[in-house]
């Protein structure tokens, strides 16, 4: 087991919910809100890095296997006395494979970080904002996201270099947008509503 919880208590719809410490089931993740798998191999199949959670959604873990020694190895672990809210678990290899990027909301919002494998993590963003649908540019040097810095309700897309720290506000709309890049990375496709 990677983790276990503290017995806590916590008001989920006006009731008190008491957690136990006891062993619990640990899933891979897979939500009907997510875009994404589970499982990602780095570019070239190296290594595996795994999205897990606990069964009863106060845990979730971002792991990688240790082939050799055929185990789980943890590389950050979300805890939430509530509810561990997935629609901000996105997550993928950084180039050479021997480092990651993930959303975690561990400061009370969804933000960016990377992490060298067994080592601390170092959060890229931070703010009383959320960051979602992060990807990595195909050279490996940015990362591109949606961000609602000015408002709750607006979304606009933000580049972050990852070299500099350097980030980038790409759009000033008013409203909602989603994103995608075309494969030559030269152009960007936005479905945007207000």
């Amino acid at each position: 087991m990677l983790a276990s919880v503290k017995a806590e208590n916590a008001k989920r719809d006006g009731k008190t919910y008491q957690s136990k410490k006891a062993p619990r089931d640990i899933l891979l993740l897979n939500d009907w809100s997510w875009d994404q798998s589970a499982i990602r191999w780095n570019q070239d199949g190296s290594q595996v890095a795994v999205m897990l959670k606990a069964w009863d959604n106060k845990d979730r873990w971002l792991a990688t296997v240790d082939f050799k020694a055929k185990k789980l190895l943890n590389q950050h672990r979300l805890h939430d006395d509530a509810w561990v809210n997935y629609d901000f678990n996105n997550f993928g290899w950084l180039p050479g494979g021997q480092g990651l990027y993930f959303l975690s909301e561990e400061s009370g919002y969804s933000h960016l970080y990377t992490k060298a494998l067994n080592s601390k993590a170092k959060k890229l963003t931070a703010g009383t904002f959320e960051v979602s649908d992060p990807v990595l540019s195909k050279d490996g040097r940015s990362i591109y996201f949606r961000a609602n810095q000015s408002h709750p309700g607006i979304y606009n897309l933000h580049k972050l270099d990852l070299a500099s720290g350097q980030q980038q506000q790409l759009t000033s709309l008013t409203g909602n947008l989603n994103y995608q890049l075309s494969p030559d990375e030269s152009k960007i496709l936005l479905t945007y509503s207000t």
